[in-house]
């Protein structure tokens, strides 16, 4: 792994020995849907493999530094007015639905 730009080193977690190693990759993600049938996978592992990805903020200047301080609050307006946003998304679409043009 190290040959190929990873820094590892051995740790003991639940009493068994393993090696981390990490590298700092950019890449773009597209998260894949849930696969209903796993015997239709093309490529399956002999074992399973655990990632763990982390994001690293880089801020540069007031403007990002504010949006990263205000995004915890952002997010938890959204959570918390999701429900309603709902209801009125539902009432808009009975609304055209039954709307005769």
């Amino acid at each position: 792994m190290e040959n190929f730009g990873f820094e590892c080193q051995t740790a003991i977690i639940a009493e068994q020995q393993n090696m981390i190693c990490q590298r700092i990759v950019r890449i773009e993600l597209t998260v894949a849907s849930a696969v209903q049938n796993i015997d239709q996978i093309n490529h399956k592992l002999k074992q399973p493999l655990t990632i763990q990805l982390n994001q690293k903020w880089e801020v540069s200047d007031h403007a990002n530094k504010l949006g990263v301080v205000l995004l915890p609050v952002t997010m938890a307006v959204d959570i918390v007015t999701f429900p309603i946003q709902a209801v009125g998304a539902g009432l808009l679409y009975a609304a055209f639905a039954n709307a005769k043009f």
